[in-house]
């Protein structure tokens, strides 16, 4: 996998984590929050209409002892008051029996149960078929003789609605982020990475034994062929080292141009390069540059070469000429 694809990968996984872990943690707290207000709300409405109950019981003296007698006329009074009418409520004893109701589901007997004179409570309770997510509150309601229970119910489907609404406008938010995020870090990293990727394609040049990757040097071939007879292995070491030479010491940027063809009859190889070049005192001593080849006897070919110093920091030689006959094992100077 290319090292670009790595950063990428690694940095979406970063941000998909990160904002992934941060939106979903921002969503559950705000749900929460809100859940909680609601609890405290639909709490605080039934012990206001506790008290109102109270209030009505109080003021037409009804007990537990007269309440068969009076519980008509207690609903009818509630009926007509509209404060009462816009809640759902219902009342009823300790042993479950209704006294007046308005609910449109039904009561929770463990919450009567797990509740006293002294406390309430509430649960909350998905009210089936249609999956309503209901808040069902429970209290007592205080008679001069006895207790009474108050349930309520407070409707907050929309609540969850609204979490869920959250969550998908989330998840789309997360893929068009990522699907941005990773275009622009794929960019940013392949940018990022050239010089890596330079120094291993360089690597694997040098590796191979190509060093005009190492010189930053440009290798041009031109011409047509040309045959010579001659010990195969020396021909490609004395033409490698022209060739490294150029590229050694030319400048960053430089070309080294390796041209063949025939002349006169003769096969010739010249090697150009934008190098240092050879310095004036030492060039005197040595030749043009060109390497030719020279028919020595009919069928056989001799290479002619002229060695000199590559730097003038070496003290000067004379260049003498060398010759070697093809199909013989040994040079002769």
């Amino acid at each position: 996998m290319r090292f670009a694809w790595k950063v990428t990968l690694a940095s979406l996984c970063i941000l998909v984590l990160s904002i992934g872990m941060g939106s979903h943690l921002l969503i559950s707290i705000s749900f929460r929050s809100t859940l909680n207000r609601e609890i405290a709300v639909a709490q605080e409405e039934m012990q206001m209409l506790r008290i109102a109950y109270e209030a009505v019981c109080d003021a037409r003296g009804i007990t537990l002892e007269n309440l068969a007698q009076q519980g008509k006329s207690l609903q009818r009074t509630l009926q007509g008051d509209a404060y009462f009418t816009d809640h759902q409520f219902r009342v009823s004893t300790r042993d479950g029996e209704q006294v007046y109701s308005t609910l449109d589901a039904g009561g929770d007997r463990e919450l009567l149960e797990a509740i006293d004179g002294l406390s309430s409570g509430y649960v909350l309770r998905r009210a089936d078929p249609a999956g309503r997510v209901l808040i069902h509150c429970a209290g007592p309601v205080s008679l001069p003789d006895g207790m009474l229970y108050m349930e309520t119910l407070r409707d907050i489907t929309s609540l969850f609605a609204d979490r869920e609404t959250h969550y998908q406008v989330y998840r789309w938010i997360l893929l068009i982020v990522v699907g941005i995020g990773a275009a622009v870090m794929y960019a940013l990293s392949f940018w990022l990475t050239r010089p890596i990727r330079a120094l291993g394609r360089a690597a694997t040049a040098l590796a191979g034994g190509d060093y005009a990757a190492r010189a930053q040097v440009t290798l041009s071939l031109e011409g047509e062929p040309a045959e010579v007879e001659g010990v195969r292995h020396v021909l490609e070491e004395m033409i490698g080292n022209l060739v490294d030479n150029g590229v050694k010491y030319n400048r960053p940027g430089g070309s080294v141009a390796v041209a063949v063809g025939r002349r006169e009859g003769l096969a010739r190889l010249t090697v150009r390069d934008t190098g240092i070049g050879i310095p004036r005192p030492t060039s005197s001593g040595c030749s043009s540059g060109s390497t030719g080849w020279t028919r020595a006897t009919p069928g056989r070919w001799a290479a002619r070469a002229w060695a000199c110093p590559l730097s003038s920091t070496r003290r000067p030689t004379t260049a003498r000429p060398w010759s070697w006959r093809a199909g013989r094992g040994r040079a002769r100077r």
